[in-house]
């Protein structure tokens, strides 16, 4: 195991997160690292800062680049989500479900050119998170994580 340049949290899926995340703008691409990575590295403290990252990317200051319109490379971001956003939403993590949907409304967040499906998406996100932090679970895992590293 290479643990500077492929480490397992990153290798354990069929395709490296590095081939997706490395695609996007920098707020949805730590977004997804986060998501993608929690089963295998910092489980909740992972997901936390994903929904951070989401957070910030709906931040008006937050500079969102123009991904590109290249047909090819759009649909090799969508294939890339889809992969992951389906292998998450069936992982341990708490809220799994959630956390893929969260994971596929931010990069077509990144994606989207049109008003319309940017302020439809930015909403999404901001409902997912909402879900993400009134789900019990979730929050009964974050206090055992917490009591745990006390």
């Amino acid at each position: 195991m290479d643990v500077v340049n492929h480490p397992n949290h990153y290798t354990a899926y069929k395709f490296e997160v590095i081939e997706l995340t490395r695609q996007l703008p920098f707020d949805a691409g730590n977004c997804v690292k986060y998501i993608v990575r929690a089963p295998f590295k910092n489980g909740v403290e992972d997901l936390q800062k994903a929904v951070w990252y989401a957070r910030d990317m709906l931040n008006p200051a937050s500079s969102m680049m123009d991904i590109s319109t290249d047909e090819q490379k759009i649909n090799s971001i969508n294939s890339l989500t889809e992969y992951f956003s389906s292998v998450v939403q069936t992982s341990d993590i708490p809220c799994a479900e959630i956390f893929g949907s969260l994971l596929s409304s931010v990069v077509s967040y990144s994606l989207c050119n049109s008003q319309f499906t940017a302020l439809e998406l930015k909403n999404n996100i901001m409902y997912l998170i909402d879900l993400i932090e009134q789900n019990r679970k979730y929050r009964t895992q974050v206090d055992s994580y917490r009591l745990s590293k006390s």
